[in-house]
């Protein structure tokens, strides 16, 4: 008010005065910012703290999601791993049970030793059920290896067989 009144002069300044009564005026020296401009400019603060609180609130929920993601990706890559681990196991199960089976059926005396002598690596079960591979390496063995199989015993009995019926068709004819 002190600007007024050296503006005004002391006997106009009072006059003025009397007349606002309470009110007060404003000189306007470019560092006065109007009461609704104010208000105005806090509001944008106000809603602008609001925005970053709830832009915070929502980076933290990404970090947690992304957190939760991560961790997802870790334990589908262990599901992954351990499904093929036992997927091959299986397999060597099975190719395991199909050498024993048709060593067997090639009359192998010890279907063990023989499981350890094929290269599974060159053996594919195909989507028939069938191993790939197997019965060739299986004569390979046969062939290079014989005392690993022995006669089939039916055909062992058969000759056995002829052998008797031939000892018994000979006396039968040394008797005539």
């Amino acid at each position: 008010m002190k600007a007024l009144k050296n503006i005004l002069g002391e006997e106009l300044y009072r006059r003025v005065k009397e007349k606002l009564g309470d009110k007060k005026i404003i000189i306007d020296d470019e560092n006065y910012i109007p009461r609704s401009r104010l208000n105005q400019v806090i509001h944008q603060k106000n809603t602008f703290m609001k925005n970053i609180e709830t832009l915070n609130n929502q980076l933290k929920e990404m970090q947690e999601d992304i957190k939760d993601r991560d961790q997802l990706i870790k334990r589908l890559e262990n599901s992954k791993n351990k499904i093929t681990q036992e997927n091959l196991r299986i397999k060597d199960i099975c190719l395991t049970n199909a050498i024993k089976l048709e060593a067997l059926k090639m009359n192998a005396k010890n279907i063990h030793v023989i499981g350890t002598l094929v290269d599974k690596k060159r053996l594919e079960i195909l989507e028939s059920g069938t191993v790939k591979g197997l019965e060739e390496q299986l004569k390979e063995l046969k062939e290079s290896q014989e005392g690993l199989f022995g006669r089939d015993i039916l055909i062992s009995l058969m000759d056995i067989q002829d052998l008797v019926g031939n000892l018994i068709q000979r006396k039968l004819m040394e008797n005539l």
